[in-house]
């Protein structure tokens, strides 16, 4: 029962902690690192559907096919409601 609380990043394929990811609300709640979600939140945060950006007052989803994060009005599925600074604000050790 030990392994069972690490998960398979969908987008680098790092194991993670599941206290250290990202879960998008999907029938399977795909994981995504917190580095991942950090690189693109502190990078220029484009949304994969239509290639602008996605400011901070816009919900965020994660579009598991393009590997990339973007607006859920794009197709993207939304993230859990995990708090942006909380998951860039902590140490992006995964």
């Amino acid at each position: 029962m030990r392994g069972s609380s690490r998960l398979m990043c969908a987008f680098c394929g790092m194991r993670v902690w599941r206290r250290k990811s990202v879960l998008g609300r999907h029938r399977m709640r795909t994981p995504i690192c917190r580095r991942c979600y950090a690189d693109w939140f502190l990078g220029e945060r484009l949304c994969a559907g239509c290639q602008r950006p996605v400011v901070e007052t816009q919900h965020v989803g994660v579009f598991i096919e393009r590997e990339g994060f973007g607006h859920p009005e794009c197709g993207a599925v939304p993230l859990t409601s995990t708090p942006a600074h909380e998951i860039v604000g902590s140490r992006l050790v995964s």
